[in-house]
């Protein structure tokens, strides 16, 4: 079986995305690209509690969207603000950061141990949706938290420094 969470936020959460939700709870992110961008969010104890679902009751071949709310990143960070944390983010158009990425991978080629990856990093600004229905795991009895419910929880855990996660584009 196959297990698809979305995009995972939430205290121990580990990725470039914790990074950028660090440096937003603690009011080190004035501006970020890709307002567009549209993710089925998914906070961290909600996706290992569908894994462990998964592994209960789950059927071989088949695969699980352990994805809950939709929201834009705009909408996130306003979810965000209104859940304590500090005003959102000023907005670049996504469009530029596609633009970006694709000259960045160029140039990572030519000199990939300087770089590391910036390129992806860049790319991921760029508008997209990655939302998806899971209704799937949902059948097994999976229920993710709204963002309203898992953001308080997380901007806490974030501005109280219990994260130990590199720094990205710093």
């Amino acid at each position: 079986m196959i297990a698809a969470p979305g995009r995972i936020y939430g205290p121990r959460a580990t990725g470039p995305f914790a990074g950028t939700l660090r440096r937003y709870a603690r009011g080190q992110l004035p501006l970020l690209a890709g307002p567009e961008a549209a993710y089925g969010w998914a906070h961290v104890a909600d996706v290992a509690a569908g894994l462990a679902l998964l592994l209960e009751r789950g059927a071989p071949g088949q695969t699980y969207t352990l994805a809950g709310e939709a929201a834009t990143l705009r909408d996130f960070f306003v979810a965000c603000a209104q859940a304590g944390g500090p005003p959102p983010p000023r907005w670049l158009p996504g469009a530029p950061a596609a633009w970006a990425g694709r000259w960045l991978r160029i140039i990572d080629r030519v000199f990939p141990k300087k770089l590391r990856g910036l390129h992806e990093r860049i790319s991921a600004l760029a508008p997209r949706v990655q939302v998806a229905d899971s209704a799937g795991a949902r059948v097994l009895g999976w229920t993710p938290r709204s963002l309203a419910a898992g953001l308080p929880e997380t901007l806490d855990w974030f501005r109280a420094g219990k994260d130990d996660l590199p720094t990205i584009l710093s």
